[in-house]
């Protein structure tokens, strides 16, 4: 029996050591490709709730999901919230997370922001992303969303587009059509 207790808690910490190493590899090479993870506080989160504005049924997005904190917050707002997030711990961590809140409209798919087709019907997208990635953030959302789509970003603007409100360095944008 000490045998079985012995070989459990050996394959436990070796399971939480391999996904503590992908999510610190993720982390370090996040950046790369749009973001590394740094949480967003709570009372930034909150904040970027309140400009959003939702309501109930919205349809929300949420690009370098993270831990899921705004995703989740959204969701208890009553939007139906999806975050995408590349790094497979922070996966686990976010739907672990929005189970235990009952945030049932929240959900976060392992994804690569670039090459997922972003919901044309989302009314709502948040971002935390590195400046050099911001304007192509823009890009891809004229091409993809409806016009009147909001996107919220946390600390940094999007290159070359006026933003519709400011606050706390929270940038509010409306979707335009790009012309092609």
């Amino acid at each position: 029996m000490l045998y079985i207790l012995f070989f459990v808690s050996e394959l436990i910490f070796v399971c939480v050591s391999i996904a503590m190493i992908i999510h610190y590899v993720m982390s370090l090479f996040g950046g790369l490709r749009f973001a590394p993870f740094v949480p967003t506080t709570r009372k930034r989160v909150d904040l970027m709730i309140q400009l959003a504005q939702i309501t109930p049924g919205m349809r929300v997005i949420e690009l370098g999901s993270g831990k899921g904190r705004i995703t989740i917050a959204a969701a208890q707002k009553g939007a139906i919230a999806t975050g995408y997030e590349a790094d497979p711990v922070l996966v686990v961590w976010s739907r672990c997370v929005a189970w235990w809140k009952k945030a049932t409209t929240a959900s976060f798919q392992r994804a690569n922001i670039w090459t997922t087709v972003w919901p044309s019907e989302a009314d709502i997208v948040f971002v935390y992303g590195l400046p050099r990635f911001m304007g192509r953030v823009w890009k891809k959302a004229c091409l993809e969303l409806k016009p009147g789509t909001k996107i919220i970003s946390n600390a940094f603007r999007i290159p070359g587009v006026e933003p519709k409100h400011v606050e706390d360095a929270i940038y509010v944008y409306s979707v335009e059509r790009l012309d092609h």
